[in-house]
């Protein structure tokens, strides 16, 4: 029997049969962090909103905002080159994806347009691949 340890404090035993190979996958896990939202101008109506009707477009503003944040692993150090996937979720309607790719240092951005006087839910989405699991927030 052989036992290995992983610094999550995760134990695994393993029995290995006669001429079998063992072969271990660790993901490193990776979190999303300093998220900031910065309403970068408004735009002047008329601007395309099919989730909301007309009347309740009519009576707003469209804003211009910025979404960005950093990935970071376990360790503390940037994920660079990987996805980013943020889910834009109105008060009603269509829910809304920008995809985007974190930089050398671990930071992406992206623009979108959201109405004003409106809440929106916004989720940033690390998907899991070969090295780090997924991550959310």
């Amino acid at each position: 029997m052989l036992g290995f340890k992983l610094k999550t404090n995760a134990t695994e035993s393993i029995n290995l049969v006669k001429d079998a190979s063992l072969t271990a996958v660790y993901k490193v896990p990776a979190r999303i962090e300093s998220r900031e939202v910065r309403v970068e101008k408004k735009l002047p109506f008329p601007f395309p909103f099919p989730f909301l009707p007309l009347s309740e477009v009519q009576a707003s503003s469209v804003a211009k905002v910025r979404l960005e944040g950093s990935v970071i692993d376990y360790f503390g150090a940037p994920v660079p080159n990987r996805p980013v996937i943020i889910e834009i979720t109105p008060p009603s309607g269509a829910t809304r994806y920008a995809n985007t790719t974190t930089d050398a240092s671990g930071n992406f951005k992206t623009e979108t347009d959201f109405l004003a006087n409106y809440s929106y839910t916004v989720t940033y989405i690390l998907p899991e691949d070969d090295i780090y699991s997924g991550a959310s927030s």
